[in-house]
């Protein structure tokens, strides 16, 4: 491995870290290869897709070679240390062609994923965080899984779980259906999975339903995001719910992040995508004044949520907002509870 721009004396052999922006080139890959020097984070249905199609008008900003999200750092589970060691497989998916390029990894699910490992690697990145009501993100969420159908009803009393409760998760061999915590075991966690089953005691989140007795919910309502709710853990093991505990998400960052009102973004896209361009080494005269407007793939349009969920939703989400308030205090946050 050959370095391109190393900060002397910083860098001189293949088992060194780099930095954030960093330009190798790497063994059996022609051509030149660049970290990120931004990095796009939230939660699904937050906006980083949005905030990502605003900061790549600027010219000499490039998202990785696919353009989808990368996910290396996405998992919880994986150790630091082994994502430190394989770093040359993920600068491998940015490759640049110009000096004067910096490269941009979106990936939603950073936020939930190993982020001591991001910090580590990346310790000079500009990391930008999108947060929306979490509520309503959830609430979006759970219709990104229901149009993709991986939410299923059962329709008769399997163990604890009676006809009629909402699951999110994915199907199985065999017609079955394993529901989104299992992946704790998936994974041979056993040691996470033991504390889901302690949660819950009997009624443990990590269900496998057998074929027969659920039936995939093609199109979902208001009212089965409340049975989902109400078959959740307490402490919002899945998705929709933890993702929404920013300010202990973002924890690990120590404060080095900019965080993004979703509800600003929609609002003026473009004052906020300036102002995180704001914060890298690029020619600001280089943007354009007048933006491609950004156009979602689907265009949330669910019936308003069921007052006992906008309740529920907001007992859950009091103290994790309040936190957040206290790490961010220039946050409008407009509408939270």
């Amino acid at each position: 491995m050959t370095w391109l721009l190393p900060d002397p004396p910083q860098l001189r052999n293949a088992s060194a870290t780099p930095i954030a922006g960093a330009c190798v080139r790497l063994r059996n890959r022609r051509g030149r290869f660049c970290l990120p020097s931004v990095v796009v984070i939230g939660a699904m249905r937050a906006g980083t897709s949005a905030l990502t199609h605003y900061l790549l008008q600027h010219p000499h900003l490039i998202r990785n070679a696919d353009g989808t999200e990368v996910h290396y750092f996405s998992d919880p589970f994986e150790p630091t240390r082994s994502l430190l060691k394989t770093w040359p497989t993920y600068a491998a998916r940015f490759p640049v062609a110009a000096t004067t390029v910096q490269t941009l990894d979106k990936t939603a699910q950073y936020l939930t994923g190993n982020m001591d490992a991001l910090r580590t690697l990346l310790p000079r990145a500009h990391i930008v965080a999108v947060l929306r009501e979490p509520g309503q993100r959830a609430y979006s969420e759970f219709f990104h899984h229901c149009r993709a159908g991986r939410v299923v009803e059962v329709t008769k009393r399997v163990g604890p779980l009676r006809a009629g409760a909402v699951l999110r998760g994915d199907a199985l061999r065999g017609g079955r259906f394993a529901a989104a915590a299992i992946c704790y075991g998936a994974r041979g966690r056993k040691k996470q999975l033991d504390e889901l089953y302690k949660l819950r005691e009997e009624e443990n989140p990590a269900w496998i339903l057998n074929k027969g007795t659920y039936r995939v919910l093609g199109r979902c309502a208001a009212r089965h995001f409340d049975r989902f709710l109400a078959a959740s853990p307490p402490e919002g093991e899945w998705t929709e719910l933890g993702a929404g505990r920013y300010a202990d998400l973002l924890q690990p960052l120590g404060g080095a992040v900019t965080l993004v009102d979703a509800a600003d973004l929609r609002s003026d896209a473009g004052a906020v995508a300036r102002r995180v361009l704001g914060g890298l080494r690029l020619d600001a005269a280089l943007y354009p004044r007048h933006l491609e407007p950004y156009v979602p793939s689907h265009v949330d349009a669910p019936e308003p949520l069921l007052p006992a969920t906008r309740r529920r939703l907001d007992d859950v989400y009091r103290g994790p907002n309040a936190a957040l308030r206290r790490l961010a205090p220039d946050l409008k946050l407009v509408g939270w509870s």
